[in-house]
């Protein structure tokens, strides 16, 4: 099975970092790397990363010293990535179980793909799902080639 880098960029995210964190670590199939790039945030970030290295080898974790904004700090993590398919994620979105491992399947049997996508959920501020999409109106999806 391929590996996917993960990078997950946090500004002013901390109350959402660990969910995000644990969305990927328990995706099942492909080597997972987490990379959790912390651009300077003033909340609870650093302590949620720090704790979430702490339980799970797989999980690395950068602080910036003064806010680089989210381009800088996502070109970074895709300096990072080595593996054989990367995923840049936001630290308020989670995965689905599955996601990675259909993704990674798809592209490995059609070596043409170089993206993927999946359906939305959005959730209120509860957690309760009040919007939910598969192709977001797209009527015939299609695949970047390269």
């Amino acid at each position: 099975m391929s590996s996917v880098d993960v990078v997950v960029p946090c500004f002013r995210y901390g109350r959402f970092l660990r969910e995000c964190v644990e969305s990927v670590l328990t995706q099942s199939g492909p080597e997972l790397r987490v990379l959790i790039i912390d651009d300077a945030s003033p909340d609870t970030t650093a302590e949620v990363a720090e704790g979430l290295v702490c339980s799970d080898p797989r999980v690395s974790y950068c602080r910036h010293t003064s806010n680089q904004g989210l381009i800088a700090t996502a070109n970074e993590g895709i300096a990072w990535a080595r593996a054989d398919h990367m995923l840049l994620l936001s630290a308020d979105d989670y995965l689905l179980p599955g996601a990675l491992s259909r993704s990674v399947e798809l592209m490995d049997d059609h070596p043409s793909v170089a993206f993927t996508f999946g359906g939305a959920v959005v959730l209120d501020q509860r957690g309760g799902a009040f919007a939910a999409s598969n192709r977001r109106g797209i009527e015939n999806p299609c695949f970047v080639r390269t």
